[in-house]
């Protein structure tokens, strides 16, 4: 078990922000095998995922996708485009735009979807290559995505359902 600090995400509130100087400890075991894949939830989003843009990346660094984008299908939405990336398990990059007016650059592997219950908008729940760490983002803030053409394998596994919290 490998004990890594993340930082900067409102868990009142889950929305990004870049700016606030929050931090919190997070374990992630990283030998897990493929048949033991985290299981994660609604609650787990706001509890211990950091969302995106709360930690500032070097946007300067973005090396250009070097995929051709032609060879792989068009979309009328980011949301038709994210669920086709999950299930062919493509890597992705982002280009999105956080709460705050942050303008981040992401390259995720996209793992699953959910409507936000406060605030019904379609969340995408992605491992964040950048960040090296799990990751959601508002569908409706991607301004553009680009296909990496590269393969991945599932991380973890999403249930859409609450977590039972009654004491046993």
């Amino acid at each position: 078990m490998k004990r890594i600090k993340t930082a900067k995400f409102k868990a009142a509130q889950n929305v990004y922000d870049p700016d606030i100087d929050e931090t919190e400890d997070l374990e992630i075991d990283y030998e897990t095998s493929a048949e033991e894949l985290p299981v994660l939830t609604k609650d787990d989003i706001g509890e211990s995922i950091p969302q995106a843009g709360q930690d500032k990346a070097v946007e300067e660094d973005v090396r250009p996708v070097e995929a051709d984008q032609s060879k792989f299908p068009e979309f009328g939405s980011a949301m038709d485009a994210m669920q086709w990336a999950i299930d062919e398990g493509q890597r992705v990059r982002l280009h999105y735009t956080c709460n705050s007016g942050h303008f981040i650059i992401r390259d995720i592997e996209p793992h699953a979807m959910f409507q936000a219950e406060t605030t019904n908008r379609p969340i995408l729940v992605a491992w964040d290559n950048n960040a090296n760490w799990y990751r959601s983002y508002s569908i409706n803030d991607i301004q553009k995505y680009e296909w990496r053409g590269e393969d991945f394998s599932p991380r973890f596994t999403f249930e859409d359902k609450p977590r039972d919290l009654r004491r046993r």
